[in-house]
């Protein structure tokens, strides 16, 4: 075996090889190295920036949360009934409606509303604990739209809708802005309105009532697994239709999206890493018909079909191990420097990879998983040891009494 790979490696850098078969193994090297330091690049980020989206979705959103159509008046019941759960840290009751803010006729836009009581402290990351009836916390975006400040006076509108769907007409009332507050997801700091619990009921003539109680568990990984035993615990005591969502649940939309966003790209990526093997299977076939005269003397002194087979097929993986090594240095490099890079692409080209008013990400994440190396390096050597086989077996298959007659003659 030591026999082959030294003269597979011979071949592969061999200075009497024509020049034109050093320049296509060149290149099918560099374009593995591509491939595979894209992939690795791109996979990279995309873990940093679902890592990050997760972490601000589950600060934004309840771990779990139970709500019904209907008001829920013994939400304390629910409360009582849940803290024979070790894992549940506290409840939260809420009301939660659509409505539409405005500030003159001309600016108005539409909301979501959730009204909590701020005795609960803090909610969605945002200390309310000095809320007050009469007052509004509004999320940036929102704020910028309307072009409101602290202080501004604004009319939210809540249409009412009875248990049976029936839509009766709207209630207004003014409130003052007490806090603009940036959320950390666009989604919510262009929607979100947060305002006393008392209000909320008020507007939508709940009384006493909430439509939703938030709950907070010890470990949020826990959360759908604990679904089912909250359902099954609450079915005893409320006599209406409810749902029990956890917090991925609720935000599975945008997780499916960025999942299908990361195959996607991983699968173009792959499509450079194919085209590459293309290559090596040109450079292998240029090489063979270049080194006939040398597989004739290797024949002719003992070695068999078999040994040509694994000499050249070798000198083609060497190629694809290089440059998969390449690869992974350069796209390890990259993501140690991606500040840098990021900073020099949007330098030159004027191009955001991340818009900080859509993602509020001051710098790119990326969360390098060598399992991910490895899976890309082997599908890589992989994809290129197929290609490898069909001019190696060519190899194997030439005539050497043949080729001396043809070289001698």
């Amino acid at each position: 075996m030591t026999k082959k790979l030294f003269i597979a490696y011979r071949q592969l850098f061999s200075k009497e090889q024509s020049q034109f078969i050093s320049i296509v193994t060149l290149i099918s090297t560099l374009a593995i190295a591509l491939g595979v330091s894209s992939l690795i690049v791109v996979l990279s980020v995309m873990n940093g920036f679902e890592a990050e989206i997760e972490e601000r979705v589950i600060r934004l959103s309840s771990h779990i949360t139970i709500q019904s159509d209907q008001p829920i008046g013994q939400w304390q019941d629910i409360a009582n009934e849940l803290e024979q759960f070790s894992e549940i840290q506290h409840t939260i009751p809420f009301v939660e409606a659509k409505g539409i803010i405005s500030k003159t006729v001309e600016e108005s836009t539409g909301v979501e509303i959730l009204g909590i009581n701020p005795a609960d402290k803090i909610f969605f990351g945002v200390e309310i604990k000095d809320l007050v009836n009469g007052e509004l916390i509004l999320g940036r975006g929102l704020a910028l739209q309307l072009n409101l400040k602290t202080g501004d006076r604004v009319l939210l509108t809540v249409p009412r809708i009875s248990p049976q769907g029936k839509i009766s007409f709207p209630d207004s009332q003014y409130f003052n802005v007490k806090k603009i507050v940036v959320f950390g997801l666009q989604r919510y700091d262009s929607t979100q309105v947060l305002m006393h619990q008392e209000d909320a009921s008020s507007l939508l003539g709940l009384g006493n009532a909430v439509n939703g109680v938030a709950v907070e568990i010890d470990n949020v990984y826990q959360a759908k697994t604990m679904v089912e035993a909250i359902e099954n615990s609450l079915k005893k005591i409320m006599g209406l239709e409810f749902t029990v969502t956890d917090w991925s649940k609720q935000n599975q939309a945008l997780f499916d999206a960025i999942v299908i966003e990361k195959t996607i790209m991983s699968v173009l990526l792959f499509m450079i890493i194919l085209i590459a093997t293309f290559n090596v299977i040109v450079m292998l076939s240029m090489s063979v018909d270049d080194k006939k005269r040398d597989i004739a003397i290797l024949k002719s002194i003992g070695f068999t079909s078999k040994d040509l087979t694994h000499i050249f097929f070798i000198q083609g993986l060497l190629s694809v191990l290089l440059g998969v090594l390449f690869g992974v240095f350069f796209g390890i490099t990259v993501l140690m420097n991606l500040d840098s890079f990021e900073w020099i692409i949007r330098y030159l080209f004027g191009f955001e990879f991340l818009p900080a008013g859509l993602y509020y990400i001051t710098s790119m994440p990326y969360i390098l998983r060598y399992t991910d190396v490895v899976s890309i390096c082997l599908g890589a050597l992989s994809v290129s040891a197929v290609a490898c086989l069909y001019p190696s077996i060519r190899a194997s298959g030439e005539n050497p009494s043949e080729i001396l007659r043809m070289h001698k003659g």
